[in-house]
């Protein structure tokens, strides 16, 4: 075993790739209650309740009832479609579901975004503080993360003035969140447009990651309200169907997906072949 572990070569990225802090606290309380202590999680954003008796129910039916093959590559098509209802019945807005990618999680749109976009030593802006996992994505894939360091005084988010001043000559892409992880800040429309047009502007793409924006209830969605990156022609956007403003939050059996861009037709081939 000892010869077998000298001779194992790991790649040279591994050296940039540290453990998930929040996965490794995960595992030593599973290992407490295991041996009979009683732990309250704290270190994983998911509820304490049980998967709600409606959802359940309807995976039994969905079991009993209908063929469980492979499925497309970008997703069932009724439940792309079911996405698309949701975006007109939401936010009045027309998104097809052909600009609908539904993934296995976010962490698997993440780096099928990043897969696309990135060539080896293509440059990633990032927040410092930001999702940990984001930085070691662009790493898997060849690709160089540039953290930058925010704070109070743009609400630890990315704006356009920071972002050009930190531009690179192999800046590819801009990542953000909003709300974000961890912080909770969130972008303005207006932000999210400038640095849009920053992205246009230097033939790069953004990235963004709004996978929590069903989790803000201080300013509920009105009815007509178009939601600000469902008519724009962003590059590639992460989200999770939401929950209703004053509802528990479902995270055990939300979807995760990618929405491309209006002006980005070839994204959805290039998912469609990774």
């Amino acid at each position: 075993m000892d010869d077998a572990r000298r001779l194992t070569h790991l790649a040279s990225r591994m050296a940039h790739i540290e453990a998930f802090e929040v996965m490794e606290i995960q595992t030593l309380a599973r290992q407490l209650e295991a041996g009979g202590r009683d732990v309250i999680h704290l270190e994983i954003g998911e509820p304490d309740f049980r998967t709600p008796q409606p959802v359940v129910d309807a995976a039994k039916r969905a079991l009993d009832e209908q063929p469980m093959f492979y499925t497309s590559a970008l997703g069932i098509a009724p439940l792309r479609e079911a996405i698309a209802r949701f975006y007109a019945q939401r936010y009045e807005a027309e998104v097809p579901a052909s600009r609908i990618v539904v993934t296995a999680g976010s962490s698997a749109a993440l780096l099928l975004a990043f897969g696309i976009l990135l060539d080896e030593g293509d440059e990633v802006l990032l927040t410092d503080p930001s999702y940990p996992c984001d930085r070691h994505f662009v790493r898997a894939l060849g690709g160089v993360p540039k953290l930058i360091p925010v704070g109070p005084e743009s609400r630890y988010q990315l704006n356009a003035d920071i972002a050009r001043r930190n531009w690179g000559a192999r800046t590819r892409v801009v990542n953000v969140a909003t709300p974000s992880n961890p912080t909770g800040t969130m972008l303005t429309p207006d932000e999210i447009d400038g640095l849009a047009r920053l992205s246009r502007e230097k033939g790069a793409a953004l990235l963004v990651d709004e996978i929590y924006h069903g989790l803000v209830y201080d300013e509920p969605v009105k009815p007509g309200e178009l939601h600000p990156h469902a008519q724009r022609p962003f590059d590639l956007d992460i989200h999770r169907i939401p929950e209703r403003p004053g509802e528990p939050a479902h995270f055990h059996l939300d979807v995760r997906y990618l929405l491309i861009g209006r002006g980005e037709p070839c994204a959805g081939f290039a998912l469609d072949r990774l």
